[in-house]
């Protein structure tokens, strides 16, 4: 008879909807902030947040020139958004430079966080019972510089092999 039998997404809507689900989920989690937990704690959380937001800020300026020079400004904005606050953070700031998703660094954010998982891992127990003790503090301190700086010679070597094989 020739009646249609498929229904055909209307792909402007479902962009309408994510758009709409994902701006929901930040700012949901934007309001799940607890500020009466920081009373009396305002200048180290001020202080501890300026010296991360700068820190995060050089180091990803820094390897995202070297791992994604292809893409280094999405990937930059992308990952800085997620380290930052959360992956939709990320997304958001992605989402406004690389709208289409044209670059891999949409993909980098969802992988990274999965094998971030399994490589923070080990930071997560130490950070766990690091309160115990001054001493603890410290060994999980200068745990988590070494770990830091092992992952870190990891990267790097593993783009040098992957840029020796594309030559």
């Amino acid at each position: 008879m020739g009646w249609m039998r498929r229904q055909y997404q209307n792909n402007y809507l479902l962009a309408r909807i994510s758009g709409y689900s994902f701006d929901l989920m930040v700012v949901t989690g934007i309001c799940t902030i607890n500020f009466e937990a920081l009373r009396g704690l305002w200048l180290p959380f001020i202080l501890m947040s300026i010296a991360g937001t700068i820190g995060t800020f050089v180091y990803l300026k820094w390897i995202c020139k070297k791992l994604y020079a292809d893409y280094y400004f999405e990937s930059f904005l992308s990952i800085y958004g997620m380290m930052t606050g959360v992956i939709s953070s990320g997304v958001l700031l992605l989402r406004e430079v690389d709208p289409k998703y044209e670059t891999p660094a949409a993909n980098n954010l969802v992988l990274g966080s999965s094998f971030a998982i399994g490589f923070g891992f080990p930071m997560l127990i130490l950070i766990g019972i690091a309160p115990k003790s001054d001493l603890l503090v410290l060994v999980t301190m200068g745990f988590c510089a070494l770990y830091f700086f092992m992952l870190l010679a990891f990267l790097l070597l593993v783009k040098q092999k992957a840029a020796g094989k594309k030559a």
